[in-house]
Protein backbone atom coordinates (compact mmCIF):
# COMPACT_ATOMS: atom_id res chain seq x y z
CA UNK A 1 0.00 0.00 0.00
CA UNK A 2 1.89 2.88 -1.68
CA UNK A 3 2.04 5.88 1.71
CA UNK A 4 0.63 9.34 0.44
CA UNK A 5 2.26 12.83 1.94
CA UNK A 6 0.26 15.53 1.63
CA UNK A 7 0.92 18.22 -0.64
CA UNK A 8 2.82 21.30 0.70
CA UNK A 9 1.13 24.44 0.66
CA UNK A 10 1.46 26.53 -2.00
CA UNK A 11 2.15 30.42 -1.24
CA UNK A 12 -0.78 30.73 -3.65
CA UNK A 13 -3.23 28.24 -1.01
CA UNK A 14 -2.48 29.21 2.15
CA UNK A 15 -4.79 31.03 3.89
CA UNK A 16 -4.43 34.36 5.72
CA UNK A 17 -3.90 34.51 9.78
CA UNK A 18 -7.47 36.55 9.80
CA UNK A 19 -9.51 33.75 8.21
CA UNK A 20 -8.49 31.18 10.56
CA UNK A 21 -10.38 32.71 13.26
CA UNK A 22 -13.16 33.61 10.79
CA UNK A 23 -16.35 32.59 12.45
CA UNK A 24 -15.10 31.41 15.71
CA UNK A 25 -16.67 33.32 18.81
CA UNK A 26 -13.41 34.55 20.28
CA UNK A 27 -14.69 35.59 23.37
CA UNK A 28 -15.83 31.36 23.96
CA UNK A 29 -12.28 30.49 22.78
CA UNK A 30 -10.80 33.09 25.11
CA UNK A 31 -12.86 32.48 28.08
CA UNK A 32 -14.14 28.62 27.78
CA UNK A 33 -14.15 28.22 31.33
CA UNK A 34 -16.72 31.07 32.37
CA UNK A 35 -20.21 30.14 32.56
CA UNK A 36 -23.32 32.49 31.99
CA UNK A 37 -23.24 33.43 35.47
CA UNK A 38 -19.80 34.68 35.27
CA UNK A 39 -20.73 36.72 32.18
CA UNK A 40 -23.53 38.10 33.30
CA UNK A 41 -21.85 39.48 36.12
CA UNK A 42 -18.69 40.69 34.19
CA UNK A 43 -21.47 42.30 31.99
CA UNK A 44 -23.13 44.28 34.48
CA UNK A 45 -19.84 45.28 36.03
CA UNK A 46 -19.01 47.36 33.32
CA UNK A 47 -19.23 51.25 33.86
CA UNK A 48 -19.90 53.18 30.43
CA UNK A 49 -16.48 53.68 30.33
CA UNK A 50 -16.15 49.44 29.63
CA UNK A 51 -14.20 49.79 32.93
CA UNK A 52 -15.26 47.59 36.24
CA UNK A 53 -17.51 49.07 38.19
CA UNK A 54 -16.19 47.86 41.96
CA UNK A 55 -19.65 48.21 43.89
CA UNK A 56 -20.84 45.75 41.15
CA UNK A 57 -18.44 42.89 41.90
CA UNK A 58 -18.84 40.45 44.23
CA UNK A 59 -16.11 40.11 47.21
CA UNK A 60 -14.41 37.04 46.45
CA UNK A 61 -13.37 39.11 42.85
CA UNK A 62 -12.18 41.98 44.46
CA UNK A 63 -10.67 40.04 47.28
CA UNK A 64 -8.62 38.35 44.00
CA UNK A 65 -7.08 41.52 43.08
CA UNK A 66 -6.58 43.02 46.24
CA UNK A 67 -4.92 40.51 47.05
CA UNK A 68 -2.19 40.99 43.59
CA UNK A 69 -2.71 45.10 44.86
CA UNK A 70 -1.46 44.06 48.47
CA UNK A 71 1.42 41.88 46.77
CA UNK A 72 2.48 44.88 44.50
CA UNK A 73 2.49 47.44 47.60
CA UNK A 74 4.96 44.81 49.72
CA UNK A 75 6.87 44.35 46.60
CA UNK A 76 7.59 48.08 45.71
CA UNK A 77 8.03 48.32 49.71
CA UNK A 78 10.99 45.60 49.75
CA UNK A 79 12.58 47.19 46.26
CA UNK A 80 12.90 50.59 47.75
CA UNK A 81 14.32 49.40 51.30
CA UNK A 82 16.79 47.07 48.78
CA UNK A 83 15.73 43.76 50.77
CA UNK A 84 18.39 41.20 51.06
CA UNK A 85 15.94 38.24 50.45
CA UNK A 86 12.64 40.00 48.81
CA UNK A 87 10.86 36.77 48.94
CA UNK A 88 11.68 35.30 52.08
CA UNK A 89 10.96 38.62 53.64
CA UNK A 90 7.63 39.28 51.46
CA UNK A 91 6.02 36.26 54.07
CA UNK A 92 6.35 39.01 56.91
CA UNK A 93 3.61 41.13 55.56
CA UNK A 94 1.41 38.71 52.98
CA UNK A 95 0.24 36.16 55.43
CA UNK A 96 -3.43 36.22 56.83
CA UNK A 97 -1.64 36.88 60.38
CA UNK A 98 0.16 40.30 59.10
CA UNK A 99 -2.94 40.91 57.14
CA UNK A 100 -4.66 40.83 59.67
CA UNK A 101 -2.63 42.61 62.35
CA UNK A 102 -2.53 45.38 59.70
CA UNK A 103 -6.23 46.01 59.66
CA UNK A 104 -6.30 46.81 63.10
CA UNK A 105 -3.77 49.52 62.55
CA UNK A 106 -5.63 50.89 59.76
CA UNK A 107 -9.17 50.49 61.28
CA UNK A 108 -9.03 53.82 62.80
CA UNK A 109 -8.16 55.39 59.25
CA UNK A 110 -11.12 54.05 57.39
CA UNK A 111 -13.75 55.76 55.84
CA UNK A 112 -17.82 54.70 56.98
CA UNK A 113 -17.01 53.43 53.17
CA UNK A 114 -14.09 51.62 53.11
CA UNK A 115 -15.43 49.96 56.37
CA UNK A 116 -18.46 49.13 54.82
CA UNK A 117 -16.42 47.76 52.06
CA UNK A 118 -13.91 45.80 54.27
CA UNK A 119 -17.19 44.39 56.51
CA UNK A 120 -18.52 43.00 52.75
CA UNK A 121 -15.39 41.04 52.26
CA UNK A 122 -14.42 40.22 55.96
CA UNK A 123 -18.08 38.32 56.32
CA UNK A 124 -17.59 36.43 52.42
CA UNK A 125 -18.49 32.97 53.15
CA UNK A 126 -15.13 31.36 53.26
CA UNK A 127 -15.03 27.71 53.03
CA UNK A 128 -11.04 26.81 52.82
CA UNK A 129 -9.01 28.68 55.93
CA UNK A 130 -5.48 27.55 56.21
CA UNK A 131 -3.91 25.72 58.36
CA UNK A 132 -1.09 28.56 59.39
CA UNK A 133 -4.28 31.17 60.39
CA UNK A 134 -7.24 31.09 62.67
CA UNK A 135 -10.85 32.03 60.96
CA UNK A 136 -10.70 35.95 62.59
CA UNK A 137 -7.31 36.32 61.08
CA UNK A 138 -8.68 34.88 57.61
CA UNK A 139 -11.91 37.14 57.40
CA UNK A 140 -10.09 40.03 58.32
CA UNK A 141 -6.92 39.28 55.48
CA UNK A 142 -9.83 38.54 52.87
CA UNK A 143 -11.73 42.22 53.88
CA UNK A 144 -8.46 43.90 53.89
CA UNK A 145 -7.58 42.64 50.41
CA UNK A 146 -11.76 43.29 48.81
CA UNK A 147 -10.89 46.95 50.18
CA UNK A 148 -7.24 47.04 48.49
CA UNK A 149 -9.15 45.56 45.38
CA UNK A 150 -11.90 48.12 45.65
CA UNK A 151 -9.77 51.08 46.10
CA UNK A 152 -7.44 50.36 42.83
CA UNK A 153 -10.82 49.47 40.84
CA UNK A 154 -12.00 52.91 41.99
CA UNK A 155 -9.33 54.66 41.18
CA UNK A 156 -7.90 55.83 44.37
CA UNK A 157 -4.05 54.79 43.97
CA UNK A 158 -2.64 57.65 46.92
CA UNK A 159 -5.72 56.41 49.57
CA UNK A 160 -3.82 52.58 48.57
CA UNK A 161 -0.16 54.22 49.32
CA UNK A 162 -1.30 55.83 52.22
CA UNK A 163 -3.33 52.88 54.02
CA UNK A 164 -0.38 50.41 53.15
CA UNK A 165 2.18 53.18 54.88
CA UNK A 166 -0.45 53.11 57.91
CA UNK A 167 -0.48 49.51 58.00
CA UNK A 168 3.67 49.26 57.90
CA UNK A 169 4.87 52.68 59.20
CA UNK A 170 8.38 53.17 57.90
CA UNK A 171 9.61 53.87 61.69
CA UNK A 172 8.78 50.09 62.22
CA UNK A 173 6.70 50.76 64.81
CA UNK A 174 4.75 47.77 64.10
CA UNK A 175 3.74 46.65 68.26
CA UNK A 176 0.01 45.15 68.22
CA UNK A 177 -1.00 42.09 68.20
CA UNK A 178 -1.06 40.04 65.51
CA UNK A 179 -4.53 37.85 66.12
CA UNK A 180 -7.30 40.01 66.04
CA UNK A 181 -11.03 39.30 67.27
CA UNK A 182 -12.26 40.28 63.97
Amino acid sequence: MPFFLPEPMTAARQMPRWKLFAGLNLEKAAFPFLNKFHKKEIKHSMNSDNHLNPTHLSPSRLAYLGDAVWELCVREMLVGQNAREPSREALRYVTAGAQAAAVLRIGPCLTEEEEAVWRRGRNMGHSNIPKSATLGEYCAATGLECLFGWLYLSGKRERIRELFSAAFPPDGSEDLPSSPDA
